[in-house]
């Protein structure tokens, strides 16, 4: 089984849902998947970004590529993929690699990027967020509030990731599942990015804690990657989501 089909063991329901954009690790062991970003176009409407690591007991090596509307907050096109296991597409060498599988990935790409006009070296200012605040309020059931603040487009800004207790999902041990609410305050603005209703399935059940990882901006193109984790045998599982916004 591909480790990226819909409903599959690893990359559970890859997609727009909710207008977050969802790069999902599910597997049997405890395992966080990692992520590059690959450039904008010129104008900054569209971005590329790859999931990789290794999955499974047997630690096989994948990768993902996507490119994102930036304006739409959505992903385009089928998602290109490579991975080492039953009905996946390999390079074709012994025993490949996570360096030899990602590399036979980016070559596949390359058409797509390219029709997008990504660019490996538009990528733009990156913040791996490493100054933000986090304060977690067991009053409301452990849900936690990050917040950092940046230079941006000649003004103040606040990027702010608010838990909130879900509105569907279980308790499934480690705490009520929650949802979010992540803003950009500017001058005379509260700009919401991404407010949920209910968690999506695409996320799976029983989410216990996101946090802001590192956000990327060009021109008036934003995108945030947050990080988010949910119980797992033996331990939890950490995906990747991407919230974007253009033309600010």
């Amino acid at each position: 089984m591909k480790p990226w089909s819909l409903g599959c063991r690893f990359f559970r329901g890859v997609g727009l849902v909710a207008c977050i954009l969802v790069a999902a690790s599910s597997t049997a062991r405890a395992e966080e998947s990692s992520w590059a970003f690959l450039g904008f176009s010129q104008e900054g409407g569209f971005a590329g970004v790859e999931i990789f690591g290794m999955h499974g007991e047997r630690e096989s090596p994948y990768s993902m590529i996507r490119v994102i509307d930036t304006r739409a907050n959505q992903f385009i096109g089928p998602p290109i993929s490579t991975c080492v296991g039953q009905g996946c597409e390999a390079p074709k060498t012994p025993d490949p690699s996570l360096k030899d599988v990602r590399a036979w990935n980016r070559e596949k790409a390359k058409e797509a990027l390219a029709k997008y006009h990504i660019d490996a070296n538009l990528q733009g200012q990156r913040n791996s967020l490493t100054t933000k605040q986090r304060v977690v309020d067991q009053a409301s059931g452990g849900m936690a509030r990050e917040s950092i603040q940046f230079r941006w487009l000649d003004a103040d800004c606040v990027l702010v990731l608010q838990e909130v207790p879900a509105s569907n999902g279980r308790d499934s041990g480690s705490g009520r599942p929650r949802m979010i609410d992540l803003r950009l305050q500017r001058p005379g603005s509260d700009m919401i990015l991404q407010k949920d209703n209910r968690i999506p399935q695409s996320r799976g059940a029983g989410i216990h804690a996101y946090e802001m990882d590192s956000m990327m901006t060009y021109g008036n193109t934003i995108v945030v990657v947050l990080r988010y984790s949910r119980p797992g045998h033996p331990g939890a599982e950490t995906s990747q989501m991407f919230v974007t916004a253009a033309g600010l």
